[in-house]
């Protein structure tokens, strides 16, 4: 039985001797890969041995407000922005005794183990704005250098001992670095839960698709030998470099991988399938499919590892590894599927889809002429059907992306965390004793000529500062008992300089205080003038300023990084399909999918979950792998439209390519948004808004976008999609 003619590639030759190669070289392929895993395994680093990056990283080093808090360092020597805050809270109030235990065991450490311990209780009006009295300490503490693991332990350990002394007492660690570490803890725990939930989806969807229990496991050998090389690979790179790597990197790399390996695997699958269903021999079959997806396959892996990789036009160093370490990932993971998939198929043949095997409707049911959905997809051929699917689809986006209206950035470093994570209990509890900026002051600098002894002044400065609105209190000169070791907490050795410390009434890395902090620093001028400070230079550091400094930045890389994107996803599209007018539109749409996506995911968070505001860097990172992931899958359609386009007229071409991409894009992209809607086992916001997204806009571009709205287009632009390359065979069709 010889395999029917339509079922040969319509592709170039390039693409034939290369997947004739790949057939060939089959049975090198397989061990090869197996080798080079197991080299990379026992031989590279990998994610879990190396330091998690710091906070700092999410922050543009050269912000006015890291600038400001070197400045003050190097001022006043005693830094009180530590990241790490001792917290004792006690509902019935601390007696006297306790309270100069509190103050007592601060000095021991200081004294004893070269350790800056500031305590700060709420009594006797100390902290004003303070909620309530003598219920509630802080420490904050800056343990000796050392790893962010050592820095959280040491600061552990000190609360515990604490507690010791306080009976019945509440002691915990909050702050940035304790947050930091207990997301790292967050990732850690989760992770394996994520692996394994993923694979199990993975081989429940394919097992179902293919009704077979060989094809998954083809794909997830291909998956797991990707991944095992590509984190190894990441994480070698960053170690020569020495570059931090972001706990969030790890499972967005494997959830990552096994999706985009999944999808390329699934065209292999189905494609095979089609043609040995038809007759084709195992080779022959492995041959043809390979090389009609090796041109698309290749150009979406692309698309999207080149991306993934334009966030480096942004400005903050967290991205230094996340977007370089996704492409990588996405490359490696293109590479291994496009040999090792189409290999394995070439050796196993019919054994690959076992124990299905081919059933007499394979043919047809590959070719997508059953079910309903496909018949609708059909439909699109026809201009007045595609004229009311591309309006509905579109009227369908933009009233989903409306929601981007209420759309607010902030840091979430501890609000972030889930609800029982320490650092987070331990901020509820200095929120409750004292304001929530308790826990991150805003530290407002003033430097000028013997400052520190113009009290009058200054006492009236703090006055004005107090009354602004969103402030809970200021702590500044004169406030707090002077303590020895860090006489110079307030004011330089120099008399030169003096700070403030500002207390939020909201919580200090959130929208709302970010947008309080950038008001006060536009009406510090005005209040130094009117408390008679006359010159003095202002400076104003802090988390909340930090936070400030890296949503602005975050607005201005959405501008620089979209364009970036979009300018890939055209030259890189207009590459493959040879024409100029259809990338545009084809981005368009990708571009409205990620608006819906992140839209949508400001009404479930703040509408319904009550979420404040959205992690300020997930819009961007996902926005990023969005479009390039919907420019990726739209080519799975487009390009076979296009290789039918070169045989038939365009309306007939759309009426055979679009059903028949339709069953394998389906399962592509169900699979896609399924891992990508795993990320939120991980208990943390960010990772909950990124599945979110990331699932949302891969179904939308699964069930809307290529569905209807991409054929759509190409069915009302017609011809001139292909400007200025038209194919002879679509110019013959456009004439009347």
């Amino acid at each position: 039985m010889t395999a029917r003619p339509d079922l040969r590639p319509n592709t170039g030759f390039l693409a034939r001797v290369a997947g004739r190669t790949i057939v060939l070289l089959r049975w090198l392929i397989v061990p090869g890969w197996v080798a080079v895993a197991a080299v990379a395994y026992t031989s590279l680093p990998g994610i879990a041995g190396l330091e998690s990056a710091p906070l700092s990283g999410l922050v543009p080093s050269d912000s006015p407000a890291m600038q400001a808090q070197l400045r003050s360092l190097h001022l006043f020597r005693v830094p009180v922005l530590t990241g790490l805050v001792v917290v004792a809270r006690k509902e019935s109030g601390f007696s006297v005794q306790e309270q100069q235990k509190i103050v007592a065991f601060a000095g021991q450490a200081r004294r004893g183990q070269a350790v800056l311990a500031l305590p700060v209780i709420n009594t006797l009006g100390v902290v004003p704005g303070s909620r309530e009295r003598g219920t509630t300490a802080v420490t904050y503490l800056l343990p000796p250098n050392g790893s962010l693991l050592d820095l959280v332990s040491a600061a552990e350990d000190y609360a515990r001992r604490l507690g010791a002394v306080l009976p019945g007492a509440f002691t915990g660690v909050t702050g940035t670095l304790a947050a930091r570490d207990a997301e790292s803890d967050a990732i850690n725990t989760a992770l394996p839960w994520i692996e394994v939930a993923t694979v199990l989806l993975i081989f429940t969807v394919l097992a179902f698709s293919f009704r077979s229990l060989a094809a998954p496991l083809i794909t997830l050998v291909a998956a797991a030998i990707s991944f095992v090389i590509a984190e190894r690979v990441v994480t070698w790179v960053a170690d020569r470099f020495d570059l931090s790597v972001p706990r969030e990197v790890e499972p967005l790399m494997l959830v990552l991988l096994l999706g985009v390996v999944t999808d390329y695997a699934v065209f292999f699958l189905a494609g095979t399938r089609l043609r040995l269903a038809g007759g084709a021999k195992r080779t022959q079959a492995a041959w043809w499919t390979t090389a009609q997806y090796l041109p698309i396959i290749t150009t979406a892996a692309l698309i999207v590892a080149i991306g993934a990789g334009t966030i480096l036009v942004g400005s903050l160093d967290f991205f230094r590894v996340f977007g370089p370490g996704l492409a990588v990932t996405v490359l490696i993971g293109l590479a291994v599927a496009v040999t090792l998939v189409p290999a394995l198929l070439a050796i196993l043949g019919r054994a690959a889809y076992w124990p299905g095997g081919m059933s007499a409707g394979t043919v047809h049911d590959e070719s997508g002429r059953r079910g309903m959905r496909t018949k609708i997809t059909g439909l699109v051929r026809h201009r007045p059907f595609a004229f009311v699917a591309v309006l509905v689809s579109l009227a369908a986006l933009v009233a989903a992306a409306s929601g981007l209206a209420f759309t607010r950035l902030a840091l979430a470093p501890i609000r972030g965390l889930d609800g029982d994570a320490g650092p987070a209990r331990a901020y509820d509890q200095a929120a409750r004793g004292f304001a929530p900026g308790i826990v991150a002051p805003t530290e407002v600098v003033l430097e000028a000529p013997g400052i520190a002894r113009r009290t009058a002044q200054l006492a009236r400065f703090r006055e004005r500062l107090a009354k602004q609105p969103g402030v809970a209190g200021v702590v500044g000169p004169g406030l707090l008992p002077p303590i020895r070791e860090v006489a110079t907490l307030f004011a330089s050795r120099s008399g030169n300089a003096v700070r403030y410390f500002v207390l939020l009434d909201d919580d200090p890395y959130s929208a709302h205080a970010v947008s309080l902090v950038k008001s006060l620093g536009a009406r510090l001028p005005t209040l130094v003038q009117g408390a008679g400070l006359n010159g003095a230079r202002l400076a104003v550091a802090g988390d909340t300023a930090a936070a400030r400094d890296a949503v602005g930045a975050t607005h201005r890389d959405l501008f620089r990084i979209g364009i970036a994107v979009v300018i890939v996803n055209l030259i890189l599209l207009a590459l493959f399909l040879r024409a100029l007018i259809a990338p545009f539109y084809l981005v368009l749409a990708s571009a409205l999918a990620l608006l819906a996506s992140v839209g949508l995911a400001t009404f479930f968070f703040h509408v319904i979950l009550g979420y404040p505001d959205m992690t300020y860097y997930v819009p961007l990172a996902a926005g990023v792998l969005l479009v390039s992931l919907g420019a990726d899958y739209n080519l799975f359609v487009v390009g076979r439209i296009w290789q039918e386009a070169r045989r038939l007229p365009l309306a007939e071409a759309i009426g055979i390519a679009a059903p028949r991409a339709s069953r394998a894009v389906t399962i592509a992209g169900l699979t896609l948004a399924l891992s990508f809607s795993l990320l939120a086992i991980v208990p943390l916001a960010a990772f909950r808004e990124f599945a979110f997204i990331m699932a949302v806009g891969a179904l939308l571009d699964t069930f809307l976008v290529r569905t209807f709205l991409v054929p759509g287009l190409i069915s009302l632009v017609g011809s001139v999609s292909w400007w200025p390359g038209i194919p002879r065979e679509a110019r013959s069709a456009a004439r009347p």
